[in-house]
């Protein structure tokens, strides 16, 4: 990885880009970005970042923090500590997560990347993590590559899924969209005349990513799912509350609806919506029915199936809570 600097140290872009690329090779350059408005699990995240297992004759990583936070201070918790001292810092202060990954986005290509990859900052990758995501990439011919994912109770419990990971053979799909928690996409979608970006007025609805691979597939992009690598990710108590799921899950209605109303017409996007709420509606009340029926004799399959009815009909709201005016306020 390269010496010990930060964005920060250099007076304009081109400076920047400069030094980055001083003695590049021929190489595959990644560019691993986190965008970060400092959740605690951030250094376990960038410890898993910086073991990864490369062949570098082959691969050159560079991993970039952006830091999302109006003051900037993840630079000065991180950067002192001496495993992170090769992570790049960009200070991205207006609040949002696509203007965070849009930061993400024009910094690696200032660092002249072939491929960008993100993962989330409560996310923990194994070893193998980004060099399976690049051969997927290599193997399939696909531009965007996205991961499986492995909840798990605690810190804890994701850096000892993530150590303990061995490789397996995935299950690849082709997908018309992907989501930015572990995915490998080729720079040249953000690159020339079509560069793609993220759309920022999905800064409190969220969704900007499934925004972005959406119009990328429509651009004629290849987009395969893969079940492996993995990325673990923290769902701690506080995620699995049900206020947590009817809310994060009634977001992800209302960017559906975002989404489908600015790509597709109006009618086709009406048709698919009242489509995926009328179906999410039907799954999530017979799951409240098996929910009941289980609550005597078998309470964790209970819950599970609660949940599962909770996030089902929070999809469905969402999914048509924009035509009557109501919309996201904050990102959960």
């Amino acid at each position: 990885m390269s010496k010990p600097w930060t964005k920060d140290t250099f007076a304009d872009a081109k400076e920047f880009r400069e030094r980055c690329i001083a003695g590049h090779t021929a190489r595959t350059t990644i560019t691993i970005c986190v965008c970060s408005a400092g959740r605690a699990q951030l250094t376990e995240t960038l410890q898993s970042l910086v073991a990864q297992d490369i062949d570098r004759r082959q691969l050159k990583l560079w991993l970039m923090v952006v830091d999302n936070t109006i003051e900037g201070s993840l630079k000065r918790l991180i950067s002192a500590r001496p495993e992170f001292e090769d992570v790049i810092f960009v200070h991205e202060p207006k609040i949002g997560i696509p203007f965070a990954r849009n930061a993400a986005v024009k910094h690696s290509r200032l660092l002249n990347s072939d491929y960008i990859a993100f993962i989330d900052d409560d996310e923990i990758a194994p070893p193998t993590w980004i060099a399976d995501l690049y051969a997927h990439a290599q193997t399939t011919g696909a531009d965007v590559v996205h991961g499986g994912l492995i909840r798990a109770p605690s810190v804890a419990d994701a850096v000892g899924l993530a150590r303990t990971y061995e490789r397996q053979d995935a299950r690849i799909r082709d997908r018309k969209t992907a989501a930015t928690n572990n995915t490998l996409f080729r720079a040249s979608l953000v690159a020339g005349s079509r560069a793609l970006s993220f759309d920022e007025q999905l800064d409190k609805a969220g969704g900007s990513d499934t925004e972005f691979f959406m119009r990328a597939h429509d651009a004629g992009a290849k987009i395969v799912r893969v079940t492996h690598p993995p990325v673990f990710e923290v769902w701690d108590e506080t995620r699995a509350a049900p206020a947590y799921l009817w809310k994060r899950s009634w977001r992800c209605g209302a960017s559906a609806n975002y989404r489908y109303r600015k790509n597709r017409s109006a009618g086709y996007a009406v048709a698919v919506l009242l489509g995926r709420a009328a179906s999410r509606a039907v799954g999530g009340g017979a799951a409240f029915t098996k929910s009941a029926a289980l609550a005597a004799f078998a309470p964790a399959r209970a819950r599970t199936a609660r949940d599962k009815g909770l996030s089902s009909l929070g999809f469905a709201a969402g999914c048509l809570s924009p035509y009557v005016a109501v919309r996201p306020t904050s990102y959960y």
